[in-house]
């Protein structure tokens, strides 16, 4: 929480701020999931990035409801 935090802090000097993590559920890339707002997920759209995309999404939605955040 403390990066989302320090982000809400200097939200009104920037439009966008990137947080580009490795495609892989590390704790890294838990707590930038906690800490966005938005979350981008490049893929190819063939049939087994698809089925990868689903995992991500499902993964996005229970980190962000184990930590209590609202989904925009």
């Amino acid at each position: 929480m403390r990066l989302r935090h320090a982000l809400r802090g200097v939200a009104d000097r920037y439009d966008w701020v990137v947080i580009d993590t490795m495609p892989s559920f590390s704790r890294l890339t838990t707590l930038a999931m906690v800490a966005a707002t938005d979350i981008v997920i490049p893929v190819e759209m063939r049939f087994l990035e698809t089925i990868g995309l689903q995992a991500i999404v499902e993964k996005i939605t229970d980190v962000r409801q184990s930590w209590e955040i609202r989904l925009d």
